[in-house]
């Protein structure tokens, strides 16, 4: 309400909104040419939570965290002003599982799912579309700039150079019957200057310049170049248990319970933006489509044809992203909003839950609003992951040997033989 004052991380409400240059200029996204700055190239530079209108490059870790700039040299450095966080306390890691019995090696457990990346940060106004007949990255090398390739760290791409010597880092072009693959990125060339590939690198330096929207639509968002890690090579098997010796077969062990889920992943780098500074004004905001030869209209995102392309301001500006003030505006703080589905030149902060979502404005406070025109997407339906496989029950044991019988009982001894009779006396001889 009073101008701008020094801004300090201590409140939210005295975040910075943009950043004061030596000339006057007031910025909060573009590339510096700042000659001997005599920072750290390399490092991000947050708002001080201690000293009104000074940065530091040691990120808090507590409190409010306002991200300011990225030093990439000794003479360059990318603004872009993102709202001041307060950082969630970091997920405990899962527990490790127990071992199995021996047998057969159990599958690998799934990987813990990624966090999500944060919104994209609020970017600086850009306002006209530029229409074009070619692309060329280049490099700002001290002397002037040249074709840039993605074979080094220094000679990577700071802006594209339009058929109309127009240099951008960011905006909407229009290319009619430009011949690339509608819906894919595109990344500078590793192999040949002032080129570029809808092939992204495997390995060595990645660098994305722009999205393809469709026949005739551009979106330039020139990034930082980052080194491709390498594939990680699978563990290697476990040895298979010794088999255990004949016996019944042991119950099926029980299903083994879904692995916790991995650290959230760290926030992406944000992504470089086009050089303004101007703060506009308005009494309304209308999401509108560029329809070819029609012209402008109101934008519906009830098909890939008709979302968003700018956003009409109550002067007869149009953007696709920077920073407006709308005294009352009536619309929640904090919220994002997104292209109506149902109504044209219409939105909402109700994110679809289907169909086409599309992101157009953040609202800061009761005054000030973050335009940032997003491409539409289709979210896909994503599976939770498979649970690891149970372990293998244990080999049941031996079947215990059958007693030995008994020695069978011993037979009863035969009866007596029958006694023969006495036989008589013979007859005595007669006298002789």
């Amino acid at each position: 309400g009073s101008g701008f004052v020094s801004a300090q991380a201590d409140l939210d409400a005295n975040a910075a909104d943009l950043i004061l240059l030596s000339d006057g200029t007031r910025l909060d996204t573009g590339l510096v040419i700042w000659e001997g700055h005599g920072l750290t190239p390399g490092d991000y530079y947050f708002t001080s939570q201690s000293t009104p209108g000074t940065y530091t490059n040691i990120q808090p870790s507590g409190g409010i965290v306002q991200r300011l700039f990225f030093v990439e040299d000794a003479d360059k450095i990318h603004i872009n002003v993102e709202p001041g966080l307060i950082p969630g306390a970091t997920g405990s890691e899962g527990g490790t599982g127990a071992t199995g019995a021996d047998g057969a090696t159990g599958a690998t457990g799934p990987q813990g799912v990624t966090g999500a990346t944060g919104p994209q940060g609020v970017t600086g106004a850009t306002g006209p579309v530029y229409g074009t007949i070619s692309i060329i990255p280049q490099v700002y090398q001290g002397t002037g700039f040249v074709p840039a390739q993605a074979n080094t760290t220094v000679n990577v791409a700071d802006l594209v150079l339009l058929s109309n010597g127009t240099r951008l880092d960011t905006g909407l072009v229009i290319w009619p019957s430009h011949g690339l693959t509608i819906g894919d990125y595109y990344f500078t060339s590793q192999a040949t200057g002032g080129e570029y590939t809808n092939i992204r690198p495997t390995s060595g330096i990645a660098q994305w310049l722009f999205f393809v929207e469709d026949a005739d639509k551009i979106h330039i968002n020139v990034e930082p170049g980052v080194t491709t890690g390498a594939t990680g090579t699978q563990g290697s098997t476990g040895a298979t248990g010794a088999t255990g010796t004949q016996g019944s077969t042991g119950a099926t062990g029980a299903t083994g319970t879904q692995g916790s889920t991995g650290a959230t992943g760290a926030t992406g780098p944000q992504g470089i933006t086009g050089p303004t500074g101007s703060v506009y004004s308005t009494i309304s905001l209308i999401p509108q489509v560029y329809l070819g030869g029609t012209g402008f209209v109101p934008a519906q995102a009830n098909l890939a044809d008709n979302v968003t392309d700018l956003i009409l301001l109550s002067d007869g500006t149009r953007l696709d992203t920077g920073m407006v003030t709308w005294s009352n505006h009536g619309l929640e703080i904090g919220a994002y909003y997104f292209t109506s589905q149902a109504t044209g030149g219409g939105y909402t902060n109700i994110q679809p839950s289907d169909g086409i979502v599309q992101r157009l404005f953040f609202v800061e406070d009761e005054s000030t609003i973050h335009i940032n025109v997003e491409p539409g997407v289709i979210p896909s339906d994503v599976a939770g992951p498979t649970g690891a496989d149970g372990a293998t029950g244990a080999t049941g044991l031996d079947g215990a040997t059958g007693a030995t019988g008994s020695d069978g009982a011993t037979g009863a001894t035969g009866a007596q033989g029958v006694t023969g009779a006495t036989g008589s006396d013979g007859a005595t001889g007669a006298t002789g």
